[in-house]
C-alpha cells in the first residue's frame, strides 16, 4: 500500500468517527490491519 493511500485512509477513518459514523469497537477492529501496513508488513505468522 502507497504511503499516500494509507495516510488518506487513516484520515477519513478518523473523520469518520469524529463525525460517529465508526464505532470504538470498529476502530479497534481496523487499527492493527492500518499499524501493520504502516510499517510494510502484509501478515503475520502465527
Amino acid at each position: 500500500m502507497a504511503r499516500g493511500s494509507l495516510n488518506e485512509t487513516i484520515h477519513w477513518m478518523l473523520l469518520a468517527y469524529a463525525r460517529h459514523l465508526l464505532t470504538v469497537e470498529q476502530v479497534n477492529t481496523l487499527k492493527p490491519a492500518l499499524l501493520l501496513a504502516q510499517f510494510g508488513v502484509s501478515h503475520i505468522d502465527v
